[in-house]
């Protein structure tokens, strides 16, 4: 797990509260992180998680929302990732490029996270977390089983939305913040990031998901986009998120069955 500075805790609070704004911005701004890396296709869906019996590191059992695209992914990249929340200098969008208020805001909705990345040649991966790792010790150890479990879901999904070799992707994996995430290993309880729990309460906290013009703000946004041509909704079996895709270029909604 890679932590950041201690003292980026507050300012990711801070910011939350008085900067970002939670719900349909949120996944606005992980939709022009994907334009920004180039990608031409977006897919993004709800998890149950994986179990406990599946996967080890205790984030990975319960419920995440998983965002997938298609864009290159450079060394750079994943150093500017990895480094985001170092200082004050993090507020500032040009200083952390692509990857700086979706990274911020996804907090909203989760305590850490986790990407898992394919340029091509080699996989990288890493779990970010804001706490201090005396706080959350049994955050600390990710295993092979766990990245596999990541990988295997990029690759179902990627392989199905019909890109062209899986030659590059890049997974976010955003485990939704529940109470028991607050839980040390003490038995004592730290304070959230955030007062908003979308893994114990998704009918409230994501219901911006559900919303009946959700598609069509999507595909609102596409012109805009320099890249991106497809953003697509993929249900995982539960009524938290429409299946449907929106397309650029003209802009145009499809919808399919679960």
């Amino acid at each position: 797990m890679r932590n950041f500075d201690f003292s980026i805790l507050a300012a990711i609070t801070d910011n939350l509260r008085n900067r970002y704004e939670d719900g349909f911005p949120v996944l606005k701004e992980l939709i022009q992180n994907a334009d920004d890396a180039g990608a031409r296709r977006l897919l993004f869906g709800w998890h149950p998680g994986f179990g406990a019996g599946a996967v080890d590191h205790p984030l990975l059992a319960g419920p995440a929302l998983w965002f997938l695209n298609d864009g290159t992914i450079k060394p750079g990249d994943l150093a500017s990732l990895c480094a985001f929340g170092i200082n004050s200098k993090a507020a500032d969008a040009a200083t952390i490029g692509k990857f700086g208020l979706g990274m911020k805001s996804v907090f909203h909705l989760c305590e850490a996270f986790f990407f898992v990345a394919w340029d091509g040649q080699a996989q990288h991966h890493e779990c970010l977390s804001p706490w201090n790792p005396t706080i959350h010790p049994d955050w600390e150890q990710e295993t092979a089983r766990d990245w596999a479990a990541l990988a295997a879901e990029a690759q179902a999904h990627i392989g199905a939305a019909g890109a062209d070799d899986g030659a590059h992707w890049f997974l976010l994996w955003l485990p939704l913040r529940q109470k028991r995430h607050l839980r040390k290993l003490d038995g004592d309880f730290t304070d959230p990031i955030t007062q908003r729990f979308p893994g114990d309460r998704p009918d409230q906290e994501l219901a911006f998901l559900r919303e009946s013009d959700l598609a069509l703000h999507l595909a609102e946004i596409m012109p805009l986009l320099h890249h991106l041509t497809r953003i697509e909704a993929v249900s995982a079996g539960a009524d938290l998120i429409p299946t449907f895709a929106a397309t650029h270029r003209p802009p145009t909604l499809s919808y399919r069955p679960d």
